[in-house]
């Protein structure tokens, strides 16, 4: 593999930073949004529904096969409060966004690799 030129030095250090810009002012602060309204949407979650309990009866329920398991989720879902139901949605909703946004920094990073 060649060395690089000084020309290809300074090119590389410049898109280094141009990557940080972008990085810092277009993903940071969607992160840091969603995890903000995750953590609010959790707060509510977590004074409404007794979280070990809910463990212990999903053990149990898992315990027997997969059909009782999942019937469980279901019903325990449906059983609770709209709050909650909006919480736990909110929950993964944005959870699921907060992953999209680290792939695809992962991937524009990944680029800066290629030639």
């Amino acid at each position: 593999m060649p060395t690089p030129t000084l020309n290809e030095f300074f090119k590389n250090r410049v898109l280094w930073k141009v990557y940080a810009i972008w990085f810092m002012r277009r993903i940071v602060p969607l992160i840091v949004a969603q995890i903000v309204i995750l953590l609010i949407a959790l707060r509510i979650f977590a004074n409404k529904v007794f979280v070990g309990k809910v463990l212990e009866n999903a053990t149990g329920a898992a315990d027997s096969n997969l059909w009782e398991f999942i019937k469980y989720i279901f019903t325990a879902f449906f059983g609770t409060h709209t709050l909650v139901q909006i919480a736990i949605l909110l929950g993964l909703g944005i959870s699921s966004l907060i992953l999209r946004d680290f792939g695809r920094a992962l991937i524009a990073y990944l680029n800066t690799f290629r030639r």
